[in-house]
C-alpha cells in the first residue's frame, strides 16, 4: 500500500510521464497531472489527470481525459472519454466523448449521467461474450 501526501511526493514517483505501481495507492492530497497513471486500487480526494487505469477506483473528484477502469466509485466524475465496467456515482457523471460501462448507478435519487458528444452506451456483457 502507497499513501501518497503531497503533489511533490506523486511527482516524485512518476518516471518518463508514467505513474505505475503494482499496489493500491491512497492519494490523500489533490493531484494535477499529465503523467499516465495505473494501479491496482485508487483512492483519492481530488485528481485531475490525462490517463487514468487501474481495477477499482474510489475518488471525491476525478476529472480525466481518459479513464479505463473495472469499477468507479466517486462523488463527481468529469472526463473526456470514460470506458469502465461498472460505475457508481453520487450526483452527476459526465463525459465528453465516449461514455461506454456495463453498469451505471447515481446513489442520489435525482442523480444524472450524460455524454455530450454521443450517446451512453451501456454494454450488455452477455451479447458481447457471445450471449443471448
Amino acid at each position: 500500500m502507497i499513501t501518497i501526501k503531497s503533489q511533490e511526493e506523486f511527482d516524485g514517483m512518476v518516471e518518463n510521464k508514467v505513474f505505475a505501481v503494482q499496489e493500491d495507492v491512497t492519494i490523500e492530497c489533490s493531484i494535477t497531472t499529465d503523467a499516465y497513471i495505473t494501479c491496482q486500487n485508487l483512492t483519492c480526494m481530488d485528481l485531475n489527470c490525462w490517463n487514468l487505469n487501474g481495477r477499482n477506483l474510489n475518488g471525491q473528484n476525478l476529472t480525466c481525459q481518459n479513464l479505463n477502469c473495472r469499477n468507479l466509485i466517486c462523488w463527481d466524475l468529469n472526463c473526456q472519454n470514460l470506458n469502465c465496467r461498472d460505475i457508481s456515482f453520487y450526483a452527476v457523471a459526465v463525459a465528453y466523448r465516449t461514455f461506454d460501462c456495463e453498469s451505471i448507478k447515481g446513489r442520489r435519487p435525482n442523480s444524472k449521467y450524460l455524454c455530450l458528444d454521443s450517446d451512453v452506451v451501456i454494454i450488455d456483457n452477455k451479447e458481447k461474450e457471445g450471449g443471448k
